[in-house]
């Protein structure tokens, strides 16, 4: 039973959410202050989410329910006008009508579900015909000299295509692109995502061994902190690697866990030397596993120092600002990496690409509200969820909540998602889905844009995820 008591606890928990988020609009005054104009509003809806989850209130839902107001759920669309809402109701319950303080709330603004929507065309155009979210998919370098390879990826309902600037060259990026159709009968065209490789530790040589060590469980691993690679003919005692930037390791400590070639290898450090660091291998998958060059490196305890930029990044800048329509670059961690970026593509053009910022580590993770404030300087922005890296980084058992996160702040912001790595990968190679895959896709369709990586079962996945989408529209 709701007693007046507990009334006058609500009221006051309210009252301290808007106490609360009008404190933090102050905190982040200067971050608000930079804001492009057509994000200012949204951003400041950014900050009072980040308050109304500071305020735990979640417990609020069934009382407020239960005295028939609004129980907030899904309050990250609009948090300053649902909660004044409710406060004025419980006030006019209360014979307390008029007595909410009363300060701007923008309710003339338009709705946060309609600004996305309207963000979200901007960057991509009218959606297909039956559903909203929008389907990527990564170009092989096969599609520079098949022709068939794009046109059946369009003709299953590819939207976009990307063009991972990691791997290959502008001469083979240049065919694929020369191959995708600019213009549609309706006037749009295909979209390009290119991202660029970013500032990510990868194995640069591995001493003894030119297709690479083998490794098994309690294995111990040195990964060498100097500048030279090892050559094949190195012959260390023991495992040994050098990899891509050493500067990335000084921050390393004993204790700390090391990932390799997306987590199918897995190591702790035991000791930092003056010349290497020695890693005990804890986990192998499948038992026993070859590490080779250019596989990359995750240290999710470790806070990186890498510029966010590398030399490569600037080489392929020029390039990627003339072709694509959305630009990402890889491994960002903190706002200053956001404004760099931001800073290089106004420098390299006047129409810069729609900028992407990727979250994919475990310090971007913690710093999303920063990171998405700093991007939102910027007109035309997007997010993007790398669910394979953040899965490595953060552990399986965490990746429905940062799931779940992402979605309500990107809604917070009002900034379309990316929603990439993982979706109907099975699929993707082998033409067959599993169970958990669509129930995986499906939730997907939350997202704006949905990624699926590349395969010889890609087609197949295009047709199949496209149809699951339109289901999803229908069930809503």
């Amino acid at each position: 039973m709701i007693t007046p008591g507990m009334v006058e606890a609500i009221r006051t928990q309210l009252n301290t959410l808007r106490d609360t988020i009008l404190d933090r609009e102050r905190q982040f005054a200067t971050e608000l202050s930079l804001a492009h104009e057509v994000h200012r509003e949204r951003a400041r809806n950014l900050v009072h989410f980040l308050a109304y989850r500071d305020c735990h209130i979640e417990e609020l839902e069934p009382r407020l329910e239960a005295l028939g107001l609004d129980p907030l759920r899904d309050v990250e669309w609009n948090v300053l006008q649902r909660t004044n809402n409710v406060l004025w109701r419980l006030n006019e319950m209360s014979g307390m009508a008029g007595t909410s303080p009363g300060f701007d709330d923008h309710s003339d603004q338009p709705s946060g579900r309609e600004m996305l929507r309207k963000r979200t065309d901007a960057l991509f155009g009218p959606p297909p015909a039956r559903r909203d979210a929008r389907i990527m998919v990564t170009l092989p370098a096969e599609s520079a000299d098949d022709p068939d390879i794009i046109k059946s990826y369009l003709d299953a309902g590819a939207d976009c295509f990307r063009i991972n600037c990691a791997r290959d060259n502008p001469e083979i990026w240049k065919r694929c692109i020369d191959r995708i159709p600019r213009t549609g009968m309706d006037g749009t065209h295909p979209k390009i995502f290119m991202d660029l490789g970013g500032s990510k530790l990868r194995v640069s040589s591995c001493a003894g061994a030119k297709d690479g060590i083998r490794l098994e469980r309690g294995d111990t691993l040195s990964v060498s902190v100097n500048l030279s690679p090892f050559n094949s003919e190195d012959e260390p005692a023991g495992h040994a690697i050098a990899v891509s930037d050493p500067s990335g390791l000084r921050e390393v400590s004993p204790g700390h866990h090391i990932w390799f070639d997306d987590g199918k290898i897995g190591g702790i450090v035991k000791k930092v030397g003056a010349h290497a660091i020695e890693v005990e291998v804890t986990y192998v998958r499948k038992g026993a596993r070859r590490l080779r060059r250019e596989r990359g490196v995750n240290l999710p305890d470790t806070m990186l120092r890498l510029p966010a930029m590398t030399v490569k990044d600037h080489e392929d800048l020029p390039f990627a600002v003339r072709h694509a329509d959305f630009l990402a670059l890889s491994f960002v961690r903190t706002p200053s990496d956001v404004d760099q970026f931001r800073r290089a593509l106004l420098a390299a053009t006047e129409k810069p690409p729609a900028m992407v910022i990727k979250i994919e580590t475990r310090e971007a993770l913690q710093n999303i509200p920063r990171l998405m404030l700093a991007g939102m300087r910027q007109e035309r922005v997007a997010m993007l969820i790398a669910r394979g890296d953040l899965a490595v980084e953060c552990g399986m058992l965490e990746m429905p909540r940062i799931q779940r996160d992402m979605l309500r702040y990107c809604a917070a912001a009002s900034l379309p998602l990316f929603w990439a790595t993982g979706v109907l990968e099975r699929m993707s190679r082998t033409g067959e889905a599993t169970r958990a895959e669509v129930t995986d896709a499906a939730y997907a369709g939350h997202a704006q844009c949905v990624m699926l990586n590349k395969g010889p079962g890609t087609g197949d996945a295009l047709s199949f995820l496209g149809t699951l989408l339109e289901r999803g529209n229908e069930s809503i």
